[in-house]
């Protein structure tokens, strides 16, 4: 059967925070494309008691949420305003996202939702959660105690991202 739902952001727009609450209803992996195909989460997902999915900044990049939607998998797509990210970006040492990634994410498919509205409407919470795991109720006291945590990818992992984008900007040859 493989995923049961998918979560697609660009980084830095809640895709950490959106994991660990929907953690309470399903069992979900964050960013697993750095390290995983899509098969090889299909073999997880069958192996997982309940659902399973996945809240990732990066699948999107690799045609995921094309080949899920085919499969006809519930698929949020967690925006946040450009600029903000690319803030935030900045803060953790990151460069700057151009441009085309938040056209070439707008086209993707799933349902858009802000992520501001979904830390504040426990309304379009209960939306969301009901569209990517129908088969559980709501706990709009576990989510509102949720939303009011700040949840960060840890820095072992923002260094894991800053090595990688070193590594795709240097010229090949260049070692540093």
């Amino acid at each position: 059967m493989g995923l049961d739902f998918a979560v697609f952001s660009c980084g830095r727009s809640g895709s950490t925070w959106t994991a660990a609450w929907l953690s309470r209803y399903a069992t979900v992996l964050h960013d697993p494309a750095a390290t995983q195909t899509l098969a090889d989460l299909d073999l997880w997902a069958e192996d997982t008691e309940g659902p399973a999915g996945i809240s990732c900044t990066v699948g999107w990049l690799q045609g995921w949420a094309y080949e899920l939607e085919k499969r006809n998998v519930p698929i949020v797509k967690l925006v946040r305003d450009s600029e903000a990210i690319n803030r935030s970006f900045e803060r953790v040492g990151l460069p700057r996202l151009p441009p085309i990634v938040f056209e070439e994410f707008k086209g993707q498919p799933g349902i858009t939702v802000r992520l501001k509205n979904l830390t504040t409407n426990p309304l379009r919470a209960e939306f969301v959660l009901d569209h990517l795991v129908p088969s559980v109720e709501f706990d709009v006291v576990h989510w509102d105690e949720f939303r009011r945590m700040n949840i960060q990818p840890t820095e072992e992992v923002l260094e894991q991202v800053r090595r990688l984008v070193r590594q795709r900007s240097t010229p090949e040859g260049d070692e540093e």
